[in-house]
């Protein structure tokens, strides 16, 4: 049946090639740390060649991509609670095999960062010499689609591009039951599938060796971000065009009237000396002017694109007191931000995305790894075993200042407890931390008093 979907396969690559090669690649690309050549081009596009070898010197390649990102990605910053559904011993000991093997908080946590970046991910279990590994697909080499009428948002194709040819690319591409080898013209690469033993294109796993994790309820791929990539470029162009304006207004335009500038030389120890033309009624006249911007007010305009972009994503900018209209300013507002909202709405896509997960590896990668004898183990898991992930809450950015004023006057007012005041302040705390805490606080706060005599006489 794959053989006779490759027309479709082919219309799919073409809607989506131009994203994987454009914003999916650039993103991935700054992200990575390549930021200074799309600013460049950019910068290019909008001024003259004379300008930008003026300006060039003086970009400024700040990266706030990868800081907001790191921001938005920290589900997996304290390990989630993972309990196998159906216990057993032997379950439990190779359930701690694989995540200790895979790396899998590592692994997630940058899964993490990918699904912030451009809006899905997709997570491969693979063998490596050996050894169950995870691999986090580059965001431009893959695609997937689905042919699901009831539920258009699950995959039933991925198709990963696997090389280039001088005009085309190479594609595997699997379902549930099949595994095809074809390139972008609509050949089937035969000899590629029989070097892999593989000629008659079975899917001996059983199910699509990859978990698909998508941000949109509506559509499979969600729909491009225009903005966030734009907004990474217009960032360091807007800083970079103030550090033009700075160098520029230290250097007056010098101008004369009625000179004879022939043998005027421009250094800082020339001495000039002006005579004046008796047959004119003038005098010589040499004067500057000087360019001047409101280098503040450009600031402060900046920081207002850069909060309006962050509340429109649903990030709230908590930065404490007023903030520099600067680039270390804005980068201590990018640090201040407080992303809970946003994090707390990740974590059900990511329950759902590692359960997944854990199902893929458990109950087909797993005894197809022992079975074809991919790593040196027998022992296979309970069939249908299944794994519940929980996440811990996702807390938001407080005034610590605050918070410990507000406990003060509830504990004046004596509206709350030692022991909630203290699950207040440190968020997170269970009761039974709370308790030990608060049985610590007070031994150290116990002072002790030696026997005394009641009749000597004691200062007060």
């Amino acid at each position: 049946m794959l053989r006779q979907e490759i027309p479709l396969i082919l219309a799919e690559y073409e809607a989506i090639k131009g994203r994987l090669a454009g914003s999916n690649y650039e993103l991935f690309d700054i992200y990575e740390g390549n930021l200074l050549q799309y600013v460049k081009a950019e910068i290019r596009k909008q001024v003259s060649d004379s300008s930008f070898a003026s300006m060039e010197p003086r970009i400024v390649p700040i990266n706030f991509l990868r800081k907001i990102i790191d921001k938005l990605s920290q589900i997996y910053s304290e390990s989630p609670k993972r309990i196998l559904r159906k216990p057993s011993e032997d379950d439990e000991a190779l359930f701690d095999f694989y995540k200790e093997i895979l790396d899998i908080d590592v692994e997630m946590m940058l899964a993490n960062e990918i699904f912030n970046l451009e809006k899905y991910v997709c997570i491969e279990p693979y063998i490596d010499d050996g050894v169950p590994a995870l691999r986090v697909m580059q965001p431009d080499k893959f695609f997937a689609f689905s042919t699901n009428r009831a539920n258009p948002t699950k995959m039933t194709h991925y198709c990963k591009i696997m090389g280039k040819g001088r005009d085309f690319d190479i594609l595997h591409v699997y379902t549930n039951d099949e595994f095809i080898i074809i390139d972008t013209r609509g050949n089937i690469l035969l000899d590629e599938m029989n070097a892999i033993g593989n000629p008659d294109g079975i899917n001996f796993v059983g199910k699509i060796p990859a978990v698909f994790i998508s941000r949109s309820k509506f559509d499979l791929i969600p729909r491009e971000d225009t903005d966030i990539l734009k907004m990474t470029k217009i960032l360091p162009i807007l800083f970079s065009d103030i550090n033009e304006v700075i160098f520029w207004q230290a250097f007056g335009v010098i101008y004369g009237i009625d000179v004879d500038a022939e043998n005027l030389k421009y250094a800082p120890n020339a001495f000039w000396t002006f005579n004046t033309d008796p047959t004119k009624n003038t005098k010589p006249e040499i004067g500057t002017i000087k360019p001047q911007a409101d280098i503040k007010s450009v600031q402060d305009f900046i920081m207002f694109q850069l909060n309006a972009w962050l509340e429109t994503r649903g990030i709230k900018v908590t930065a404490s007191g007023q903030v520099e209209a600067s680039v270390s300013g804005v980068s201590k507002l990018v640090d201040e931000m407080d992303t809970a909202e946003d994090r707390k709405k990740q974590v059900p896509f990511f329950k759902r995305g590692e359960s997944s997960l854990w199902d893929l590896i458990m109950n087909y990668l797993h005894p197809y790894w022992v079975q074809s004898g991919q790593i040196d183990m027998e022992k296979l898991f309970l069939p249908d075993q299944s794994v519940k992930v929980e996440f811990n809450e996702q807390f938001g950015i407080d005034d610590p200042i605050a918070v410990l004023d507000e406990i003060e006057r509830e504990m004046r007012l004596g509206l709350t407890t030692q022991k909630l005041a203290l699950m207040k302040k440190n968020k997170g705390m269970t009761e039974k931390e709370a308790d030990e805490l608060l049985k610590k606080i007070n031994e150290e706060s116990t002072v002790e008093v030696d026997d005394v005599d009641e009749n000597e006489d004691q200062n007060p």
